[in-house]
């Protein structure tokens, strides 16, 4: 790294020279060689504003929150008029956690700009991450007005909107989420003329998956309504949910998502089939289930399985490690456990399974583990039809069962999913789910207790 100019070169201050050259590093993303050249700053003048931002900026970077937090303080403090530094501190503060705060610092950086939409989205995001919806969904809609044109304010609107029960209001925002950074990839068939409701009688429709697997069972539902209307549908699915889902009522036809496109005149991501069926809490259709089991598949995993030793609870603590929630919503299973009541019979259907989980799967007297077995969702299918309950985190094997209208206890972060809604025990989706929510982030004790009752009613009913 060449030495930044001294006195006397360009007539520049040692000072400036050492900011600009830091902040060259810093765009270029050489961050440790701009930290080094923004403490130099700071050894010179320990006051200076921009060194202490754009320090705490990169330390917020790294991770390192605490010393983020600590630097953007500062110099928040050192230029009182610097919205900037608060949305930069308030950053820091979320990821702390320490979202009060955070909102307490973009609150003082909008009443200094009241057009700063980024500070309105991430007002939202923490309020989101607080469960309180309703003024989320106020703060998403400032920066949506602030940011006409930009997607996602009007997605983050449409979480907040569903996760509130407003069903109806949420559709069309929600729709800007192929526009988004994170879900544009998942665009699929934009050269075929896009179904939105309307008059549909003699033509195909492709109906295609968008994003996970639990989220393709889940709107599935929906292809009974789009064949009563007289069309014939066409489901592109993940190749794991095609035998499963070519059963479902008024599919014609099932293609993989890596297969060749079949003809087609009309198509539709299946996220947005809710909007085309002006979906409310009131008409979400078939929360009873919608999807049989393969009676080839029940039948060999009857056998399989041989007599009960008592009932069976089929059991997932993990979600996939590459969801951006996971952290939140998957479990240990050395912490699930001990809440599992003696006498029933724990069928694992979880399909990675780390070594810890391992050797807490073979400490419960009874489990069996069967991932090595599972070959696609017919057999999950099988075994949640055999079980007399399914126990899951919110992950796909939530929605299959919901699906297949088995029963299900949903184990759920404090801040979930939308289509959980907020505090309530059942779903609107799903007749056959019980749910149980974390009472404070990070903290599974509340859903634990409560799950190890509705389990321990099932061990002392069948005794």
């Amino acid at each position: 790294m060449s030495a930044p100019a001294g006195p006397g070169a360009g007539g520049a201050p040692p000072r400036a020279a050492l900011l600009a050259a830091a902040m060259e590093r810093h765009r270029r993303g050489a961050l440790d060689e701009a930290a080094g050249l923004y403490r130099r700053v700071l050894a010179l003048d320990p006051r200076d504003f921009d060194a202490l931002h754009m320090l705490g900026v990169v330390a917020a970077q790294g991770g390192a929150h605490g010393d983020a937090i600590a630097l953007l303080s500062s110099a928040a403090a050192e230029r009182p008029s610097s919205a900037r530094a608060r949305f930069n501190l308030a950053g820091a503060l979320m990821g702390a956690g320490r979202l009060r705060e955070a909102i307490a610092a973009l609150d003082e950086a909008i009443a200094i700009d009241p057009a700063h939409a980024a500070a309105w989205s991430n007002r939202g995001i923490c309020l989101m991450r607080l469960n309180e919806a309703e003024e989320a969904g106020r703060s998403h809609a400032r920066a949506a007005a602030l940011e006409p044109h930009a997607p996602e304010p009007r997605f983050n609107r449409s979480q907040a909107l569903l996760v509130a029960g407003r069903l109806a209001e949420a559709w069309p925002d929600y729709e800007a989420r192929l526009r988004t950074a994170e879900l544009a990839p998942f665009a699929r068939h934009g050269d075929v003329a896009r179904w939105d409701g309307g008059p549909c009688e003699g033509r195909r429709i492709l109906l295609h998956a968008e994003q996970g697997m639990g989220d393709t069972i889940h709107f599935a539902r929906y292809a009974p309504l789009v064949a009563r209307r007289g069309a014939q549908v066409v489901l592109e699915v993940q190749a794991p949910l095609a035998s499963l889902l070519a059963r479902v009522d008024g599919v014609a036809e099932v293609v993989a998502q890596d297969a060749r496109r079949p003809p087609v005149d009309l198509a539709c991501p299946l996220p947005s089939l809710p909007l085309a069926f002006a979906t409310t809490l009131a008409t979400i259709p078939a929360p009873g289930g919608y999807l049989p089991v393969d009676p080839a598949r029940l039948a060999s995993w009857r056998e399989r399985l041989g007599p009960r030793r008592g009932p069976r609870v089929a059991l997932a603590w993990r979600g996939s490690a590459a969801h951006r929630n996971d952290a939140n919503r998957s479990i240990g299973l050395a912490r699930l456990a001990p809440h599992l009541p003696p006498g029933i019979e724990v069928l694992s259907l979880q399909k990675e399974i780390g070594a810890e989980d391992a050797a807490a799967l073979r400490a419960i007297p009874g489990a069996r583990d069967l991932s090595a077995e599972l070959r696609d969702f017919d057999d999950s299918a099988a075994l949640c039809a055999l079980a007399d309950r399914v126990a899951c985190v919110d992950t796909s094997l939530a929605h299959l069962a919901g699906a297949l209208g088995r029963p299900v206890d949903v184990l759920l972060p404090f801040a979930p999913d939308w289509r959980w809604l907020l505090g309530r025990g059942d779903s609107p989706w799903y007749a056959s789910a019980t749910l149980h929510r974390q009472d404070a982030p990070g903290d599974w004790s509340a859903a634990l207790a409560s799950l190890a009752r509705s389990l321990a009613a099932l061990a002392r009913d069948a005794g």
